[in-house]
């Protein structure tokens, strides 16, 4: 959709910039990206009244940085990407260091840190999303997958390492013996995915046990015995939501992380305190569980 400036001052300082990046012959690809991501911004500025620059604060910068956090990625689902973020920091630093040059103002707004790679770029499914998946899981593998990703929040490394004896039923506990930086931890399995998991366990992958020479202790088995492999996992997720017909759906890139990022975020929704979130996920700094909350808080924000 094209972007159209209304203010006076905004349009003349936006066709100063415009021409500064061109003078300067500066790599912009196509589209402008410089240009487009400075107009988009005093776009923003437009919307929530604001139409000269010395309105323009520090603290309205941030709130466009928390805008672009939880934008929709309109070309491939989910977020905007951390490199797309900083992109457009940058733009933005380049725009106000091109007012302080050309002497229109003596002070502008700081522009906030480039942010991390991050799950910024994981897409979020609602609850009926993910109901979705499991209405349209044609088997019991296909729906273990799904109770592991989403139900356990396991890593899609965690999930082609897990074992049948990582799976204590008795007490409803589920062992990640190989989580990230070879933590190990136990997260609580609910009924629902207890049960998930054992018609995988005593009906697809005990054919597939029979039906090979050799096998392993791994949950996931292949034809032959052998382990699934992540990429196989993720494949099989994605054939789940092509299967569904959902354009929405389809168009936000669903991967085995996105299961994960989910689940976090409708913790959250349900307020279910960090420390806990923090355990379930296997983080190793609660700053990095803090990021859902924080993340959830600004997208509520916004909602109109």
């Amino acid at each position: 959709m094209k972007i159209t400036l209304h203010t006076t001052e905004f349009k003349k300082l936006y066709d100063q910039y415009d021409n500064m990046v061109q003078s300067k012959n500066y790599k912009t690809g196509k589209g402008k990206m410089y240009q487009a991501c400075v107009k988009e911004f005093l776009s923003w500025m437009e919307q929530k009244d604001i139409t000269v620059l010395d309105q323009i604060t520090t603290p309205r910068v941030k709130e466009y940085l928390e805008n672009l956090i939880v934008r929709p990625n309109k070309r491939r689902g989910g977020t905007l990407s951390a490199s797309t973020i900083n992109h457009h920091l940058f733009s933005l630093r380049l725009f106000f260091n091109h007012i302080l040059d050309i002497g229109y103002a003596d002070q502008v707004p700081v522009v906030p840190n480039n942010v991390e790679r991050n799950s910024a770029q994981y897409a979020t499914l609602s609850e009926e999303e993910i109901q979705m998946l499991y209405t349209y899981s044609e088997n019991a593998l296909e729906k273990a997958i799904l109770s592991l990703a989403y139900g356990c929040g396991l890593r899609r490394s965690e999930i082609s390492q897990l074992n049948v004896a990582d799976l204590i039923f008795g007490t409803g506990i589920l062992v990640v013996t190989k989580g990230k930086g070879n933590k190990v931890r136990d997260v609580i399995m609910s009924d629902t995915v207890i049960q998930d998991l054992k018609d995988y366990l005593f009906t697809e992958r005990l054919d597939r046990i029979r039906n090979s020479k050799t096998s392993t202790g791994a949950f996931f088995l292949n034809g032959k015995g052998k382990r699934l492999s992540g990429d196989y996992l993720n494949k099989t997720l994605k054939k789940i939501v092509e299967r569904t017909g959902d354009s929405e759906l389809q168009n936000k890139n669903v991967c085995l992380h996105c299961m994960r990022h989910s689940i976090a975020t409708h913790l959250v929704d349900r307020g279910l305190d960090m420390i806990t979130i923090r355990s379930f996920l296997g983080h190793s700094e609660i700053d990095t569980t803090s990021l859902y909350m924080k993340r959830r808080k600004q997208k509520n924000k916004f909602i109109v």
